[in-house]
């Protein structure tokens, strides 16, 4: 840490400089533009005497042309000016006028007080006393001077610090994008920072860390497939020991059929936590190209038997072009599958089940509906959660463990997908589950652009 303080100290040092630097070259500017104004009296004087000497020539010899000129002079070069006549006050163009004793003492002895000056025109005199040059700055001007410095000292630290400011931010947000990564888990971005960042040590115990979660998910993952599959053997022994006490007429039928379907319901479950597990280990998962339309048709076509047993009616809306996407096959028949099986067991009759495909935005839309009882929304997001039951299927009486939708959910994730689930509220109940997957934009083999 004691680069970043090092780091952050050498920052502000560098701030602060900058901006007293900027300071100095705005008041420079502002001082440079009253510099006209900050003469010493004398110097003031003799300045605005050569100036009236110089556009003395160029009057015109019209006395009201000459009046109006002398008052934007005397604007321009923010003079007292005033005209006289034989000691007496003809015009008074802009400022105060003389005070009348010292104007009276200035005639009789033609000695000029030290801050007026004068110029003969023609047979008058024109009286030029400048306003007091600024070479000592009053109260107000001390103010001014003290506050202006401030205010851009101010304002060159707000600038500057925006930088700065992103600079100590920007790790923190990749921090925080980590972590949300991490808590809907996925473990497997590391966070990266630019070489020789303050932060790396952070990043560095950070991925460290999910490293360790990983490493103890896979270890747990290994735990279950292997338990799973030793419980397999002792199964299969009682299976055939229940079987041929079956043949031999020592057990009643209702108490073998009762024992097998508690196998069976066992195997399922092994089935699903070897599946579960394997999912997690992202153990043979391998995506190929496939057009969806033809790929579900032959999904349902698998299932017609199935269907037609129950009975439950497919409805299959889809596009008439084709809708290509990279998926393992095995396991997205695996996912629609559970959901097949999850509405046999819910479904009230007449069943049925309605399949939307669809693509949009660079992603596959697919939507199964069914014709079940539906179940409270505030349900929908915990129905992926391994185990779960809701309140009116916690019986064992529709089967299953609660195991189905979670594998849904991690295969589709596997995918880089989104499945989430809804109760449509146009009355007809119900529960919709959606999955998106990411589209494949060309199709495969060409060039051609899929719309």
């Amino acid at each position: 840490m004691s680069k970043l303080y090092l780091r952050l100290y050498l920052f502000a040092v560098a701030i602060m400089a900058t901006s007293t630097i900027l300071s100095s070259i705005a008041m420079g500017f502002v001082f440079q533009r009253d510099r006209a104004r900050m003469l010493p009296p004398r110097e003031a004087l003799e300045q605005a005497r050569e100036q009236m000497l110089l556009m003395r020539d160029l009057l015109p010899t019209d006395q009201a042309q000459q009046d109006s000129l002398l008052k934007k002079i005397a604007l321009t070069h923010h003079w007292n000016l005033s005209r006289w006549r034989g000691g007496k006050l003809i015009q008074n163009y802009i400022g105060d006028v003389p005070d009348p004793a010292q104007t009276a003492a200035f005639f009789a002895s033609q000695s000029e007080p030290s801050r007026w000056t004068s110029v003969q025109l023609g047979q008058d005199l024109l009286l030029i006393h400048p306003k007091p040059p600024r070479i000592g700055p009053p109260p107000t001007r001390r103010i001014e001077m003290l506050i202006t410095p401030l205010l851009l000292t101010l304002f060159s630290l707000m600038i500057l610090l925006i930088p700065f400011v992103q600079r100590i931010v920007k790790p923190f947000k990749h921090l925080l994008t980590s972590i949300r990564r991490v808590s809907v888990g996925n473990y497997e971005a590391p966070l990266e920072l630019r070489a020789g960042s303050e932060f790396q040590g952070l990043a560095d115990e950070f991925n460290h860390m999910t490293a360790q979660i990983r490493k103890t998910l896979a270890e747990k993952q290994r735990l279950i497939a292997d338990v799973s599959h030793e419980l397999r053997s002792p199964l299969a022994r009682l299976r055939v020991g229940l079987e041929l006490m079956a043949k031999k007429g020592d057990v009643p039928e209702k108490y073998f059929n009762k024992a097998v379907g508690e196998v069976e319901q066992l195997d399922a479950l092994i089935d699903d936590l070897l599946d579960s597990s394997r999912l997690e280990l992202r153990a043979n998962f391998a995506p190929v190209a496939t057009e969806m339309v033809r790929y579900l048709q032959e999904i349902f076509d698998k299932n017609q038997l199935l269907f037609a047993a129950h009975p439950l009616e497919l409805r299959f809306v889809r596009p008439e072009r084709e809708i290509w996407c990279e998926v393992d096959r095995d396991l997205l028949e695996r996912a629609c599958n559970n959901l097949f099986s999850n509405t046999l067991k819910h479904a009230l009759p007449p069943a049925w089940i309605e399949v939307h495909l669809g693509a949009d935005d660079g992603a596959v839309a697919l939507s199964f509906r069914d014709s079940g009882p539906g179940i409270d929304p505030a349900d929908c997001d915990k129905i992926f959660d391994p185990f779960y039951r809701t309140d009116d299927s916690r019986t064992r009486s529709t089967g299953g463990v609660g195991l189905g939708l979670a594998i849904v959910r991690k295969i589709i994730q596997l995918h880089r997908g989104e499945v989430w689930a809804e109760v449509p509220d146009d009355g007809l109940g119900g529960l919709q589950i959606g999955l998106r997957l990411p589209a494949l934009l060309t199709k495969p083999g060409t060039t051609r652009q899929l719309r």
